[in-house]
């Protein structure tokens, strides 16, 4: 075999479910702290279906906020800050009136490779059961504009897209 072919040495490493190393990655609601508060402490409300972003040392999170049915179900998605990942400061609010939905879901929050951020929002066709997928794009988190919206998933009479992830790797975005 030649020198410049050399085999490689590939190296497994199996640990169990009780590694130290894997216990510390596992989430423990022991440890666990609410970041945001729902509008009320009563059933059918809640702050979640979060995606959250790191950049420039801050932590950017947006989330769904919830009703119960007949009350506004996903009235709006909301976009936040953080420094610590604990204590969020609300940038801006998006009601589900000004993307032109009956109810809104989870939120995917990117940071754009070049500057800029984008955020998806799924979106239900009033009266349907269709869902739809929306883009607003801005400088910063802070500056999304429900008047600037792109329909990019539009669903049809029979397929409704909702609750986005979004990606890039290797250059190519993946959704």
């Amino acid at each position: 075999m030649s020198e410049h072919l050399a085999p490689s040495i590939v190296e497994a490493v199996l640990i169990g479910e009780n590694d130290p190393r894997v216990l510390a990655m596992v989430p423990d609601p022991r440890r666990s702290v609410v970041a945001v508060e729902p509008e009320r402490q009563e059933p059918g409300y809640w702050a979640g279906a979060a995606s959250a972003v790191a950049s420039d040392g801050l932590i950017h999170l947006a989330y769904r906020l919830r009703r119960p049915l007949g009350h506004g179900r996903g009235h709006a998605v909301a976009i936040a800050r953080s420094r610590d990942g604990v204590r969020f400061e609300t940038l801006l609010t998006i009601p589900s009136e000004e993307m032109d939905a009956e109810s809104l879901e989870r939120p995917a929050l990117v940071r754009l490779p070049g500057g800029g951020w984008r955020i998806y929002l799924s979106c239900a066709t009033h009266g349907t059961k269709h869902w739809r997928v929306e883009m607003l794009e801005a400088a910063d988190p802070a500056g999304f504009d429900p008047r600037t919206r792109r329909v990019v998933l539009p669903g049809d009479a029979k397929t409704g897209v909702k609750d986005p992830v979004i990606m890039q790797r290797g250059g190519i975005w993946h959704l």
